[in-house]
């Protein structure tokens, strides 16, 4: 087996191959599908036990909605074949990307899918670093994988790490935050799922106190739950009585699950700005602080909510649901105008139409407001590239934005059709022999 110098220590090279990602996320998995699609081999390192990142660890879901994506590309034909391989998956409202996956099958697919293609995972892998020539290009990453250090050789290689890992590793300089507040970040949730429901006594109560909220579903299987004035009462006596924390109900908010009957998945609890994700010390404790939370949380809901009696926790996120920690300072970063002014660059290579998603403890009073269905503003190729590292491109919520256009650029939805065209640059890059960073991005222009 080959071997590299690494700080005095002989590291064997495990594997290679033409495109090396690093984060096996949902932006992560769809670059690799796409780049191993172009006839690219492809390898993930990813640190936990399931592609799908938020998605599957995090436990987020739905998937928010696109109006402007790229309906002939990865995006339906991965929802579709998704639909195949889980039957019991749906869509909510009039799109075909507004889904509700199911964490578990979607994890399952994700690695199926890969493989399918031909692609290498390696799994409990933790990126530890990067090994470059003379130009500052990669030439090998380093990872813990398992129980020993190797490296593993790429041609061109991709940031989806959602801490800016491998960029990071290449002298990029990285954002923190948002640059008008002291950089504090948006809030930080940790999900979970409770199940022995009992939906139609839950709707029957709802009903019973004049409850609008998400409305009332017929089917009360179907029904979701969101915090509401009908129930304020309940929620400030458990305050007053110390049962929860003012924190803990800052956000109630609950979906069902595919598959999973008498289940719900809780968007919470949040645990608003006064940690900071990037700090070691601040990320271990929104762990505690969510597990004690979700404690609360849901005694709360056993003891008050009718139909929560005989209800408990089924799954907890192995991963913080993190909204924004760092971007990179890439070529070209999306400014805050590039939003208000639906922006179209010539290196346009993907659409984007959520809104400024901002969860922040103070109220977003900027002005920038919602798009009407068919608006949009474009990210650019440059958003994806830096000065620094040639072989190097960026995927995920990482990229060159704002703090407030991150916000919006951040579904999962827009970050697939961006990570379709980085699977297609990995292999333009390769096939003709061009830095990521050379390239014209126009090639890539989104024409749908």
């Amino acid at each position: 087996m080959e071997k590299i110098n690494f700080f005095g220590k002989e590291i064997a090279v495990l594997d290679s191959a033409d495109v090396v990602i690093i984060g096996g996320g949902v932006a992560g998995s769809v670059a690799a599908i796409s780049a191993l699609k172009e006839h690219k081999s492809c390898i993930i390192v990813e640190k936990s036990n399931a592609l799908g990142g938020t998605a599957t660890n995090g436990l987020v879901m739905p998937f928010m909605a696109s109006h402007v994506s790229n309906m002939n590309g990865l995006n339906v034909e991965l929802n579709k074949d998704y639909m195949k391989f889980d039957p019991k998956v749906f869509f909510n409202g009039e799109h075909e990307n507004a889904m509700f996956a199911n964490p578990v099958t979607y994890a399952m697919y994700h690695d199926y899918k890969v493989r399918s293609l031909g692609g290498q995972i390696y799994y409990d892998a933790t990126f530890i670093e990067s090994i470059k020539d003379q130009n500052n290009k990669i030439t090998h990453v380093i990872a813990y994988i398992h129980n020993e250090l190797y490296a593993i050789k790429g041609q061109v290689f991709v940031d989806t790490s959602a801490e800016g890992l491998l960029a990071k590793s290449c002298g990029c300089e990285l954002m923190h935050g948002n640059e008008k507040r002291n950089h504090v970040h948006q809030s930080v949730s940790l999900r979970y799922e409770m199940g022995g429901l009992d939906k139609a006594k839950l709707c029957d109560w709802l009903r019973s106190i004049g409850y609008k909220g998400f409305g009332i579903a017929e089917n009360p299987q179907n029904v979701e739950f969101v915090r509401d004035p009908s129930f304020e009462d309940v929620i400030n006596k458990a305050i007053e009585n110390n049962e929860v924390t003012k924190d803990d109900m800052r956000y109630i908010q609950a979906f069902r699950v595919p598959g999973k009957p008498n289940t719900f998945a809780f968007n919470g609890p949040q645990l608003g700005e006064k940690y900071n994700p990037d700090d070691p010390k601040e990320y271990s404790k929104c762990i505690s602080e969510g597990l004690a939370s979700i404690y609360r949380y849901s005694k709360f809901m056993i003891n008050h909510i009718p139909g929560f009696e005989k209800a408990y926790i089924t799954h907890i996120a192995s991963q913080l649901g993190i909204r924004e920690s760092v971007r990179v300072k890439t070529i070209y970063v999306l400014q805050n105008e590039d939003y208000t002014n639906r922006a179209r660059f010539e290196d346009g290579i993907a659409k984007a139409d959520w809104y400024v998603d901002t969860h922040s403890d103070e109220p977003d009073d900027e002005g920038i407001e919602e798009y009407s269905h068919g608006e949009y503003y474009e990210v650019p190729y440059r958003s994806l590239i830096t000065h620094e590292c040639p072989n190097l491109i960026i995927g995920g919520r990482i990229i060159g934005a704002s703090f407030r256009v991150e916000a919006s650029v951040r579904i999962q939805i827009t970050l697939r059709d961006i990570s379709e065209v980085i699977g297609k640059a990995c292999a333009y890059s390769i096939d003709h022999n061009i830095d990521l960073n050379k390239i014209d991005g126009k090639i890539f222009k989104v024409n749908y």
